[in-house]
């Protein structure tokens, strides 16, 4: 099970647990986090502070941790609301939007607290530190990513276009794929299958062609073999 659990995103799973609890009624789909007596109420700031930071679970997928006024609170990239993180104890927090007791293990084994365990039932994800950089997302230029990108290796077309200030992936079988700015000449999206887009330059600082992951997928080359029309 945890071999399927590697190749899906966090959106599949959530449908691989809805049809888990349908077919397998008779076993105990308890989470490990009502088993808790009683939740923290309240951990030192200084504690909370050593689990901020960016932790990349999969290409393009980041769980953005931030400390506010009330506790820890959680960022998904492609996702456009926080999610309030409760304490259950000084290293463990449930997602309060989750039904299901979705829940994260910071680690208290290193000073740099380098990575999570994020737990959806029987599947865990670890997500290791990163160093995001900033950036103005306001200077970024959609339309020099705009072209034609063909994939060999799936013998597919993708039509990148921006309109209203926005960056999509086109495709002739599936819905637009809207490309949110992530890192410089890095962008990502909400679909498992086109978490993460790369885009490559040439000598002359064009853009000659993307590599997209996913959940399934790492650095499918696309070449970019004409503009616009």
């Amino acid at each position: 099970m945890n071999d399927i659990a590697a190749t899906l995103g966090i959106e599949q799973l959530k449908y691989v647990d809805d049809i888990a609890k349908v077919l397998l009624p008779q076993q105990n789909q308890t989470s490990p986090v009502s088993t808790d007596v009683a939740k923290i109420t309240s951990i030192s700031p200084a504690i909370l502070a050593q689990y901020t930071g960016d932790y990349q679970l999969q290409p393009g997928l980041v769980f953005s941790v931030k400390q506010t006024e009330n506790g820890l609170q959680l960022k998904i990239t492609g996702q456009p609301n926080p999610i309030i993180l409760k304490a259950y104890s000084e290293s463990k927090f449930m997602l309060t939007d989750s039904d299901n007791g979705y829940y994260m293990l910071f680690d208290t084994h290193s000073e740099k607290n380098d990575f999570i365990r994020y737990y959806q039932d029987d599947f865990e994800y670890i997500g290791k530190r990163v160093n995001l950089v900033e950036f103005n997302k306001q200077t970024i230029y959609l339309t020099k990513y705009e072209g034609v990108y063909y994939s060999a290796e799936l013998n597919t077309v993708y039509k990148i276009e921006s309109k209203n200030n926005q960056l999509n992936a086109l495709h002739a079988r599936n819905l637009p794929i809207l490309l949110e700015p992530f890192q410089p000449e890095l962008f990502a999206s909400s679909t498992p299958f086109f978490q993460e887009v790369k885009f490559i330059k040439d000598e002359h600082n064009g853009v000659q062609g993307m590599l997209v992951s996913g959940s399934k997928s790492l650095d499918v080359e696309f070449e970019k073999v004409c503009e616009l029309p």
